[in-house]
């Protein structure tokens, strides 16, 4: 007499594979997840809305006095002066180019207004 052999349904076979894959991607998110909130606490990387809260605290200040925010404040800046010339600045290269293209752009929108330029009104 053969013994008769135990089959495993197809449907077991898939139902076993979804909940092992689950399991793994569960314990990769949150393998992930400690280990962005570690980065976070030691300073290596900041949230998204780090760079507005500074920006903001900057512009209460008051708005006729600059002063430079150090090396470590996350927003790109370009300072102008009167003349277009960029007076202080935490970039450079390409970015410093798109910062004064903007700027000219910008002061361009403010001239056909007839408004002050940001550097009027300060």
């Amino acid at each position: 007499m053969e013994k008769k052999q135990r089959s495993v349904s197809l449907s077991f076979v898939l139902l076993r594979f979804a909940i092992v894959m689950l399991g793994c991607m569960l314990v990769c998110c949150l393998i992930w997840y400690i280990g962005f909130v570690q980065l976070q606490n030691k300073g290596v990387i900041y949230l998204g809305y780090v760079s507005n809260q500074q920006v903001e605290q900057i512009l209460a200040g008051e708005p006729k006095t600059f002063v430079s925010p150090g090396d470590n404040f996350l927003a790109e800046y370009a300072l102008f002066g009167q003349n277009g010339a960029v007076m202080e600045s935490n970039v450079d290269g390409k970015k410093l180019e798109g910062l004064t293209r903007f700027y000219r752009r910008t002061s361009t929108v403010y001239m056909s207004l007839g408004t002050p330029t940001p550097t009027e009104a300060l």
